[in-house]
């Protein structure tokens, strides 16, 4: 088991900021589309979505707020109760994951991932250089 590691305020800022996204996420997917989730609930949730691309969408929005949720709780875990650096292949997938949406859909939320991953990727090479740092050949 590894030591705990000194958490930078990047790295404790980072989880609370998915979980605040992932909230408004919700929200406001609901709040746009609360017709669809009321006619689906009026007709009993079990195979509704696939009735119209609206209700897929919606099933799609509101559970990729849902993952977002889950990494962030776990993120907020992994760094603010176990002590422990996020590994920067964490915010080498968000940067993936915000180019790709930004690609695909210009005005979108994806760019809030940016920063975080810049930062997560930062704070974990920081964290590697302190943990092991390099041998010099004198």
């Amino acid at each position: 088991m590894s030591t705990p590691a000194r958490i930078t305020l990047s790295q404790k800022i980072t989880a609370p900021v998915i979980i605040f996204t992932s909230i408004v996420h919700l929200v406001y997917g609901y709040w746009i589309n609360r017709h669809l989730a009321i006619a689906m609930w009026e007709e009993g949730l079990v195979n509704t979505a696939p009735v119209s691309p609206e209700r897929l969408l919606f099933l799609w929005f509101e559970l990729a707020g849902l993952l977002m949720l889950f990494a962030g709780m776990f993120l907020y875990h992994f760094t603010n109760r176990q002590g422990q650096t996020v590994p920067a292949m964490f915010g080498w997938f968000l940067l993936i994951i915000a180019a790709i949406g930004c690609l695909f859909e210009t005005e979108t939320g994806f760019y809030i991932f940016f920063p975080l991953g810049i930062m997560i990727v930062l704070a974990a090479r920081r964290h590697m250089r302190q943990v092991s740092p390099r041998s010099s050949f004198s």
